[in-house]
């Protein structure tokens, strides 16, 4: 993935104690105990060893998928934080406007008109949020991409599912209290204090 691809020489020499094979799948076993019989004819002071191309190249490749899987476990965590804060905020915003929703419900909005009312504010924010960081985004995948040598670009379709994705999460975290504001009984809210 660092370094391109080049031209390949195969040489003949004479005693040289490496060979490559391209075995398939189904004979695997029987062509290791063939390879292995002619090698101790044709190399008898040699040991016997071989290794599978595909596992070098998982073993060169092991840090990325270990980084991969760090990112991953970090961004899931920050993902459950930034959820609970927005809970919290929610929660703090329709204990708030625990009246207002009152009043709301006793002039006749309802249930979709009070989650459109607590939903819209976060939504609002959360898109401003979007519009923000897709550039920043865009700058740092861009330049991570540069190590490598054969990359892909960052397309529209990448962030727009990420966006879809943080307004779904959004959403399925305030709807709960949400919901709960649009149910409440307006003569609990507005009774006096």
């Amino acid at each position: 993935m660092y370094n391109e691809i080049e031209s390949l020489l195969l040489a003949y020499r004479e005693r040289n104690n490496v060979i490559y094979i391209k075995i398939a799948d189904q004979y695997t076993e029987n062509t290791l105990g063939f390879i292995e019989s002619k090698w101790k004819e044709v190399f008898p002071d040699q040991p016997y060893t071989y290794t599978f191309l595909s596992e070098r190249f998982n073993r060169q490749f092991e840090a990325d998928e270990k980084r991969g899987f760090i990112f991953t476990l970090f961004t899931i965590l920050a993902i459950l934080i930034a959820c609970l804060g927005l809970f919290g905020l929610a929660s703090y915003m329709v204990e708030q406007r625990t009246k207002e929703i009152g009043i709301r419900k006793v002039f006749g909005a309802n249930e979709n008109n009070i989650l459109g009312l607590v939903s819209k504010d976060f939504l609002v924010l959360v898109a401003i949020a979007i519009v923000i960081a897709f550039p920043v985004a865009y700058y740092f995948m861009s330049n991570w991409l540069q190590d490598y040598v054969y990359r892909t670009k960052p397309g529209p379709a990448l962030f727009i599912l990420a966006a879809l994705l943080t307004i779904v999460i959004t959403f399925a975290t305030i709807s709960f209290k949400a919901y709960q504001a649009a149910r409440m009984n307006p003569a609990n809210s507005l009774k006096t204090e």
